[in-house]
């Protein structure tokens, strides 16, 4: 009997957690090598919008009372277990980008140091940040940035490599962010329209 391999859809970070919801438009995502489907990825709109804003200005609070040293120390903690598990983002990289392996290594070890070592940006509240046309390290880099400055974050990634971002919001949950502070959500036109309307948010090039 031939063994059909399941195709997972990658969900939303909200509030700290795994935030499972149906949606009308899924997308493939898969390896630009040889056009395996490796999971799916469903694509939200304005309502998931308003629940990850809300989700964000739930986290704010809590995360700008942590104050510098206690940033510095969870970014740092993060960086540290992203280390302990950098086999594995390196092949959730290699896997979604077409890199080799040993160049997706490379890329996880440049996001290491950059948690390890935040250099805080100007801005605070609630900030948003599309990932489409960035590397993961510059992505990754902007959003350090704000979160050493005590914003709070909603990304939306490529739903061509969504998977690396997602995993990094669901290990920030096990490293003791509080919930809310750091938001995933692969998003529509309409949802992506919404977000850049939003007002109170600042919006990251």
């Amino acid at each position: 009997m031939r063994q059909v391999k399941e195709i997972y859809a990658i969900p939303m970070w909200l509030n700290g957690r795994v935030y499972l919801k149906l949606s009308q438009d899924y997308r493939d995502v898969v390896n630009p090598l040889n056009g395996e489907v490796l999971r799916k990825v469903a694509l939200f709109g304005p309502e998931e919008v308003d629940e990850a804003l809300r989700s964000a200005g739930h986290g704010l609070a809590a995360w700008w009372a942590l104050g510098e040293s206690g940033h510095t120390r969870l970014l740092a903690s993060l960086g540290d277990a992203l280390y302990d598990l950098r086999a594995h983002f390196s092949r959730l990289i290699a896997d979604e980008t077409g890199k080799d392996e040993e160049s997706a290594t490379r890329d996880v070890i440049k996001l290491v140091s950059c948690l390890r070592e935040p250099q805080a940006a100007s801005v605070t509240g609630v900030v948003a940040l599309f990932a489409d046309a960035k590397e993961l390290q510059a992505v990754v880099a902007q959003a350090v940035s704000a979160l050493a400055a005590g914003a709070v974050l909603v990304v939306c990634p490529s739903p061509q490599s969504p998977s690396a971002l997602f995993a990094l919001a669901e290990l920030s949950g096990r490293c003791g962010f509080p919930a809310g502070v750091i938001n995933v959500a692969c998003l529509g036109d309409e949802g992506r329209a919404c977000l850049q309307e939003a007002p109170g948010i600042t919006m990251l090039p």
